[in-house]
């Protein structure tokens, strides 16, 4: 409404569901939650992926 373009970033936590292993519903939605989170804290912006980046101070840890 002011003439400014709008400033956008986005966030995405990610999961692989592939052959590897056979994870619940449940089990994907809270390790891609855990990677949003971590994206956020991280600097926004970008999409993680835990079991891929292991960012500096962060772990994870089998539920």
């Amino acid at each position: 409404a002011d003439g400014r373009e709008p400033q956008l970033s986005l966030s995405i936590g990610m999961v692989e569901c592939g052959s590897g292993g056979r994870r619940q519903l449940g089990e994907l939605l809270q390790a891609a939650d855990a990677a949003l989170y971590v994206a956020k804290d991280q600097g926004r912006n970008q999409v993680m992926d835990l079991e891929r980046s292991h960012p500096k101070g962060w772990t994870m840890q089998p539920a």
